[in-house]
């Protein structure tokens, strides 16, 4: 404690339940409060089974105070037995325990018994017995007197259960974004990866004072300021058996974020965290070849290292013969991020990079521009595989990639039946685009879904918004969100707007955006439907659709919504309704009747004063070249208009 205030004590609760209820899982809540509000919440708390001996220990941070205040804290408790049944324990009042102070201490050096919160099982003799047993995302206490919290940064990766990221890394090569914003949690530094024969890069971010200095001089791939990197992929490649491997997620790779259904039983056998979902994909054969590719863009930032990469082809693995789903991995990123600062034109009359044509073209046109840039290699195919790698650098660098968008628009405009959305942001904001090369630029999938609905008389749409973005984002961009969102529902009589909750007072928070339409098109991935989403944020989706019909409707296409919404709204697969006025209905009585546990009823907080079009616009920025090529420009009188307060929740260094 610091002149009688103690901030960010953790402590260990004992939850006596009895042994009947063990095996049962028991999440923990302290209850803080917001002075803005003037009303207590609850805190992300933490988690833990029911042992044998009928008790479960949880470590749980409260809130700060002063050390000697008379008024007692409170905490809330949800336990959920093994049959899914569940009983809520508000308000049990505590005093505030005498603060120990320390620092967490080292494995190592615990000469106590060793309890791992998480795990149903009884507390280790010493560190050796915890090889291979910690689960992701778990507290570890040594029970000494009083009881001592282990340093996470000093647990071995052998420690780690085999499922976790530091187990799975082998020789691998994994490449890391720092956050867009201050106060996101950064994860562990690469150094901490050492031992796992992975071979780890941390990509440079622009500052925003260096980026305000000299806008055009950036690393390449750079992230512009405030620019948010969302892309999770992985992918593999078996040149032997000419195979491509793929997976896309969305949710951060912190061992904090897991996701385990039900939702309004704030998941059990999770650890105590933010609720936040996301979705993924695996994709096997001719689609993943793409995602390898935007991988392969990634890991080569600079174009004479892509080039080089490039003229080792990827294989190309035989399409299905039978009716199969199909995908395309699509990508969003703003104009002048990709490659080199000399790909991005600064006006119209920059000479026309040669699209489509021979490969000694395109670099006699790059090797005047870019130092390094390879000769061209020998074979057809390396070749080819070369010209269309720069073809896309070039492409994405001077115009950006907005394929996210365009396959969404189009997808809503043919909409008939109904419009599935989860999303964390959704906004009527337009957006300039690429006129010389789009014939809709700027048309958003909101004002899509909106005239759709108004010529398609049985059209119902259904929106799954969260009530929190992702958890550390600033205060500004939610605010912003919430002023966006406002007008959604007034819009139309058949949309629905909706957000599940995942406890009592708490409510799930999503790292995806999936959008389904009809039960034959699905997007899935880090794409959001803000301006800022669509265009200027870096992300991958992926588009699907199924040959494989049932009544009509893609058969994985529907299973995946069904699955989604039945777990969104906490109800199994057979009590949802399939046709979509009657899920309409259902959505709005349990709307109308407080949620009933299942959905959050905390509505979306407007601003008491509207944001003013500058700071909007500065923190919802437009991506797309425009007419003129100057996003760099439009981008740096943006941020320097609010630079100040920017500059409170931007990376310092």
């Amino acid at each position: 404690a610091e002149n009688g205030v103690v901030t960010s004590q953790r402590v260990l609760v004992t939850v006596r339940l009895g042994t009947g209820l063990a095996g049962a899982w028991v999440r923990v809540w302290p209850q803080g409060f917001d002075n803005e509000s003037a009303r207590h919440f609850r805190m992300d708390g933490g988690a833990g089974p029911v042992r044998v001996d009928g008790q479960a220990r949880v470590v749980v941070t409260l809130p700060d105070g002063d050390v000697s205040a008379s008024a007692p804290l409170s905490l809330d408790v949800l336990v959920v037995a093994r049959a899914r049944e569940s009983r809520h324990y508000a308000g049990l009042r505590f005093q505030r325990p005498t603060p120990a102070g320390g620092t967490p201490v080292a494995l190592a050096s615990a000469n106590a018994p060793l309890l791992v919160c998480e795990l149903n099982a009884p507390p280790f003799a010493n560190a050796l017995a915890l090889d291979g047993v910690i689960p992701s995302g778990a507290s570890v206490v040594a029970l000494s007197t009083p009881p001592a919290l282990v340093d996470r940064a000093t647990i071995p990766n052998a420690a780690w259960a085999a499922p976790t990221l530091a187990r799975s890394l082998n020789a691998l090569r994994l490449e890391l974004t720092p956050p867009a914003f201050r106060h996101i949690p950064k994860g562990e530094p690469a150094e901490r990866f050492a031992g796992t024969g992975a071979t780890v890069r941390t990509l440079e971010r622009v500052t925003l004072s260096s980026f305000l200095a000299s806008p055009g001089l950036r690393p390449p791939a750079a992230p512009l300021p405030s620019q948010e990197r969302q892309e999770v992929i992985a992918g593999r490649v078996d040149r032997a058996n000419a195979q491509v491997e793929a997976v896309i997620g969305a949710t951060p790779c912190l061992s904090r974020y897991h996701e385990l259904l039900p939702h309004p039983q704030a998941h059990p056998g999770a650890p105590g965290a933010p609720e936040v979902h996301g979705t993924g994909a695996r994709l096997v054969g001719p689609a993943a070849v793409r995602a390898v590719e935007l991988l392969r863009e990634r890991l080569h930032s600079t174009t004479p290292a892509l080039a080089t990469a490039a003229a080792t082809p990827l294989p190309q693995p035989a399409a299905p013969a039978n009716a199969t789903v199909w995908t395309a991995v699509l990508q969003t990123v703003a104009a002048a991020v990709e490659g080199e600062a000399p790909l991005v034109p600064q006006a119209t009359s920059v000479p026309f990079y040669p699209f489509g044509q021979s490969l000694a073209d395109a670099l006699a046109f790059l090797s005047g521009r870019i130092p390094g840039m390879p000769a061209a290699p020998p074979g057809a195919a390396e070749a080819a595989s070369v010209a269309r790698a720069l073809d896309r650098r070039v492409r994405v660098a001077s115009r950006g990639a907005r394929e996210g968008w365009a396959s969404l628009l189009g997808a809503i405009e043919r909409a008939q039946d109904f419009v599935y959305i989860e999303t964390p942001a959704f906004d009527p904001v337009t957006f300039i685009g690429d006129p010389q090369l789009e014939t809709r630029p700027g048309r958003t999938p909101w004002h899509a879904l909106i005239e759709r609905l108004a010529a398609v008389p049985g059209l119902h749409a259904f929106v799954c918004l969260p009530v929190n973005l992702m958890p550390s984002l600033p205060n500004r961009l939610a605010r912003l969100r919430d002023e966006l969102i406002a007008g959604l529902e007034s819009a139309s009589t058949r949309v629905v707007v909706f957000s599940p909750a995942t406890g009592p007072g708490r409510s799930l928070r999503l790292a995806s955006t999936t959008v389904i339409v009809d039960d034959v098109y699905a997007l899935t991935g880090t794409t959001h439907l803000s301006r800022r989403g669509l265009t200027f944020d870096s992300s991958v989706a992926v588009a699907a659709f199924d040959e494989q019909l049932v009544d009509d409707r893609a058969r994985e296409v529907r299973d995946f919504r069904r699955t989604l919404m039945a777990g969104r709204l906490g109800v199994g697969l057979a009590l949802l309704p399939d046709e979509p006025l009657a899920l309409f209905d259902a959505i709005r009585r349990l709307i109308d009747t407080g949620g009933r546990g299942r959905l959050a009823v905390e509505p979306y907080r407007l601003p008491e004063q509207p944001t003013g079009n500058l700071t909007a616009d500065a923190w919802n920025p437009d991506g797309s070249p425009g007419t003129s090529f100057d996003i760099l420009a439009r981008l740096t009188a943006l941020l320097t208009g609010i630079q100040a307060e920017l500059e409170e929740d931007l990376p310092a260094s």
